[in-house]
């Protein structure tokens, strides 16, 4: 999960939110998709083309609903200059969910896709086309 991030983390942010992938693109190696969301079209991770970008591990306006919906509690090792995010469950015994990032954008985000997805990167559900620019 370290290593999920940039408009790949976003795109899976989005399908935990129930985003509905339209298509995907990949252009010098980075995947770009197209996803639908509360009856809006985006581009995960950034605009592209006419869509507008989907990336709530860079833009704290789409990432602090999420946040307080899933009750991430943030901190930062002063050491590392990581940060951590945890989110704890509520049944007694249940080990909480963690996952660190180099921004607390990306710690969040990713201990999110984490909980939802179980702790695996799920396979998109769209082929790729490769493209070129």
């Amino acid at each position: 999960m370290e290593s999920l991030a940039g408009p790949r983390l976003d795109y899976w942010v989005a399908k935990a939110r129930g985003a509905r992938e339209i298509s995907c693109i990949t252009i010098a190696g980075t995947p770009f998709w197209a996803i639908e969301l509360d009856g809006q079209r985006y581009s995960a991770g950034c605009a592209f083309g006419t869509l507008p970008g989907y990336s709530p591990s860079t833009d704290y306006e789409l990432a602090e609903p999420l946040i307080h919906d899933h009750y991430v509690a943030l901190n930062r090792d002063r050491r590392s200059g990581k940060w951590m995010a945890v989110i704890a469950e509520a049944d007694e015994g249940m080990a909480p969910w963690l996952a660190t990032g180099e921004t607390m954008l990306i710690a969040a985000m990713r201990v999110i896709v984490l909980k939802l997805f179980g702790g695996k990167e799920p396979a998109p559900t769209t082929e790729t086309v490769t493209g070129s620019q």
